[in-house]
């Protein structure tokens, strides 16, 4: 059978997911020959929350030809290089998960294995402490590698804080610069074919009606095509992950501006901070069954170090996936697809994902289902790799100081993550997916921030001489926090880089 190129793409809804949908197939398929035209209605709220990202979106920013320097002025951006965990495993206990490598290999043997093999030699260093990003976190400095002139910093890894409004605008802007239709009207009804049950069209409110092959769900998680029309189902993750809520408001410009997120362990939850040139965003994560919306919202606002500019919103949500990502001609893209508490900061990321993995398996007409079948299951790996990885910083922890943390002493871990352990709990191994957004140095960095360490390592790091590993982790550890020393703090760097 023939199958012909779709020509006619419509996206519904736009926010951060919306906009960065259109604004990459703009840039990728061809303006003369396919319409994108993108319906959003003109009074809806954005949830506004996803202020933080994690460093593939660097690269987004620079897939689409971005200027870095007009990006960060134009959305208030600052530097993240990784996030800060404080009393996760404890009260008064804090590690870092940085961006980028933490050390390299040395002779040949991955860089955990040695540093637990120096650790034998009374190595008194944090895996992290030979993390350039978390260096630099500690210290408050910043840089932008260059690729022509590496050095010790060069592996270092950085994303953006930002105002996610700002950033919408900011793409709405190059999207319909580039071809794609903006129409501002309420979908009043969403039109299937009798026959065969795809999404035809959209009638709006004012009457007018919006044609389309292929349709993007980007209405949130109402999930206005892909759950309320077609009906796909919403797969529940509560029982791996409880939290259920956020209480979430702006407050004014800090004093310092650290180039990181803050995450902070609470007895109902836990809280974020993330830093921005023009205000501070702010929320609390919780669950009901242990906290009611107006005792976190108190306590919330009992926590918060500067003046609140905006007031405390209530965000319900639950944990989980569509059962399906794509099914007959219509994706689902961000909130509309599932949701993950941004503990990592992963939801633009999928947002991300979503939109790549499309541009890499276009739909077609007639709809190929090996092409279907293929992006649900590039999608739904994506979620259950993340997924583990947020329950992991939870089943960690030692805390017993309230109920929502007792809770954790017996819930139910997934099986996927149970494997994982079970395989590092023996010799620091872990299960390769090429699909982790998070590298083997990002679960090292947890696991060893927590305090979980294996229970022996490779043998084939014990041909490596003590004495010289030692030495040589002491001299790279002089040598980062010198070369760290000498740069910007994170504010002076912002002031030349992105002036305005």
């Amino acid at each position: 059978m023939q199958h012909q190129n779709v020509s006619q793409y419509v996206i519904v809804g736009g926010g951060t997911a919306g906009w960065m949908t259109a604004a990459l197939l703009s840039k990728v398929l061809p303006q003369s020959s396919v319409n994108i035209t993108l319906v959003e209605s003109p009074d809806r709220p954005s949830v506004g929350v996803g202020e933080a990202t994690v460093p593939s979106f660097v690269d987004f920013v620079r897939l689409l030809g971005i200027n870095e320097q007009e990006f960060i002025a134009s959305t208030a951006a600052t530097f993240k290089l990784g996030i800060r965990f404080s009393d996760w495993l404890q009260k008064g206990h804090s590690y870092w998960h940085p961006f980028g490598n933490v050390g390299a290999r040395i002779d040949g043997q991955s860089f955990f294995q040695q540093w637990l093999n120096a650790r034998q030699a009374g190595l008194q260093n944090e895996y992290t402490d030979f993390s350039p990003s978390a260096r630099m976190a500690e210290k408050q400095r910043f840089f932008v590698p260059e690729p022509a002139k590496p050095n010790n910093l060069s592996r270092m890894g950085y994303a953006y804080h930002f105002d996610a409004q700002r950033v919408a605008d900011f793409l709405c802007e190059y999207a319909t610069s580039r071809g794609v239709t903006h129409k501002r009207e309420h979908i009043e009804t969403v039109n299937v074919d009798s026959k065969l049950g795809t999404i035809a069209g959209l009638t709006t409110a004012s009457g007018n009606e919006i044609g389309g092959e292929f349709f993007i769900d980007c209405s949130g998680d109402k999930a206005l095509l892909l759950g309320k029309t077609l009906g796909v189902a919403f797969e529940s993750w509560q029982q791996y992950l409880p939290a259920n809520g956020a209480i979430v408001a702006q407050s004014e410009k800090s004093l310092s501006l650290p180039p990181y997120t803050e995450s902070i362990a609470e007895p109902m939850g836990w809280r974020w901070r993330i830093p921005l040139q023009n205000r501070v965003g702010n929320g609390l994560v919780f669950c009901d069954e242990y906290c009611s919306v107006e005792q976190a919202t108190a306590y919330f606002l009992d926590c918060l170090k500067d003046s609140v500019v905006t007031e405390p919103r209530h965000l319900r949500f639950e944990t989980g996936r569509r059962q399906l990502f794509w099914e007959k001609n219509c994706v689902a893209i961000g909130l509309s697809s599932g949701f993950l508490e941004p503990l990592e900061s992963t939801g633009i990321y999928l947002i991300m994902r979503g939109v790549l993995n499309l541009a890499k398996l276009l739909p077609s007409l007639p709809a190929c289902q090996a092409t279907t079948s293929e992006y649900n299951r590039l999608m739904a790996t994506e979620y259950e790799n993340i997924r583990d990885f947020i329950v992991l910083h939870y089943c960690l922890s030692d805390r017993d100081d309230s109920p929502f943390w007792q809770s954790w002493q017996h819930r139910e871990l997934p099986e996927s993550l149970q494997k994982k352990l079970a395989l590092y709990n023996t010799r620091g191994v872990l299960i390769h997916n090429e699909l982790d957004l998070f590298a083997s140095d990002s679960w090292h960095a947890v696991l060893a921030g927590m305090g979980v360490l294996p229970r022996g390592m490779d043998p084939l790091v014990e041909k490596t001489n003590l004495s010289e590993l030692v030495k040589l982790l002491q001299k790279f550890d002089y040598s980062l926090n010198h070369s760290v020393e000498q740069l910007f703090h994170h504010e002076d760097f912002l002031a030349r880089y992105a002036p305005g």
